[in-house]
């Protein structure tokens, strides 16, 4: 991750969940905390393929890079995955 966007990061401890993330929401968010999402890219490293389906948790921004994603997705709950924006699109409506 790049160094100005992890120092954006506002990561804590949340009851229930693995893993420390924001529920922050970046101005610069093209998805509301709260929104359903699917992958539609990954890497070979990635956790989580392509139509993967989950819920935005928070999300961190900076104008030169972009904005990442904490996203609890369906098959691993109450675990928070950070995710680039170009990884995810809006599911439903």
């Amino acid at each position: 991750m790049d160094a100005r966007l992890g120092a954006l990061i506002n990561a804590q401890e949340w009851p229930g969940y693995t893993g420390a993330f924001t529920r922050d929401q970046s101005p610069l968010a093209e998805f509301e905390n709260g929104a359903r999402v699917a992958k539609v890219a990954s890497d070979d490293h990635d956790r989580h393929a392509a139509g993967s389906l989950g819920t935005v948790l928070g999300s961190v921004g900076h104008p030169e890079i972009g904005v990442a994603y904490f996203v609890e997705f369906d098959a691993s709950p109450r675990r928070a995955i950070l995710v680039t924006s170009g990884k995810i699109k809006r599911h439903g409506k």
